[in-house]
């Protein structure tokens, strides 16, 4: 279920959005107030809110939510969290391109192959979340402010990256080593060092984790067992513990 917050100010959401901004333009950013709304864990469809009341996206202040898209039978998931951009109304037009339009259509249609049908996208609450709505009043300061609306454009240059590096991750054909990888990856962002490691304090179930991977869940489950016997991975209540970089 998701509830509106009293609304706060934009930098105290997110204050590192102010760090290109010199001292007039930190106290102009720190005028604007944004609304805030907190999700509980569990399934979540961010487009049930409207475009119009968050024309410059939606902007993780906490949390963890996945996305995953399913096409041809298979599906890609993608962990979004504290700091990432969404836009999630281009949910709503995938896989919806009129017929005969681009390459793989046309093949579809002379038979040459087998269309993948429709992309389905689902968005799923993974940590209680709180996302920012980024209102007209967030767009005016935007286009006083270049610098500004160059941090928001890196926020999604950011979420590009790591679905770049999670992609390059998954073609490591070891899945013990893909996966031990991909948790030093998520590390990166996510990790505690404490004296007996580094903590990754997510709820990441083999499920999820075999679909942040692209490997079957019997797979992943092996394969945590192999480094929790090498000491690498190891599981807490906090979540995961990462012992040795990989």
């Amino acid at each position: 279920m998701a509830r509106d917050e009293p609304t706060v100010p934009l930098l105290e959401a997110a204050p590192d959005l102010g760090g290109s901004l010199d001292d007039n333009g930190r106290g102009t950013a720190r005028l604007v107030r944004v609304r805030v709304l907190r999700v509980g864990v569990g399934a979540w469809d961010p487009r049930s809110l409207s475009l119009e009341s968050a024309p410059l996206g939606l902007l993780v202040v906490d949390g963890a939510l996945v996305r995953t898209t399913e096409l041809g039978g298979r599906r890609a998931v993608e962990l979004v969290s504290d700091g990432d951009l969404l836009w999630p109304w281009d949910d709503d037009s995938l896989g919806q391109r009129a017929p005969g339009r681009g390459a793989a259509s046309a093949a579809a249609a002379n038979g040459d192959l087998e269309p993948p049908g429709p992309a389905a996208a689902a968005w799923s609450v993974l940590a209680p979340l709180r996302v920012a709505l980024l209102d007209a009043r967030v767009a005016a300061l935007a286009g006083r402010m270049p610098a500004f609306a160059g941090e928001l454009v890196a926020r999604g240059a950011r979420r590009a990256r790591a679905l770049s590096a999670q992609l390059a991750l998954s073609q490591v054909p070891r899945v013990d080593a893909r996966l031990h990888g991909f948790l030093w990856h998520l590390a990166e962002h996510h990790g505690r060092v404490r004296p007996d490691g580094v903590l990754l304090p997510l709820p990441l179930t083999h499920e999820l984790l075999a679909g942040l991977v692209g490997a079957r869940r019997p797979s992943v489950t092996t394969a945590l067992g192999q480094l929790s016997r090498r000491g690498a991975v190891s599981r807490v209540p906090e979540g995961w513990l990462l012992g040795r970089s990989p």
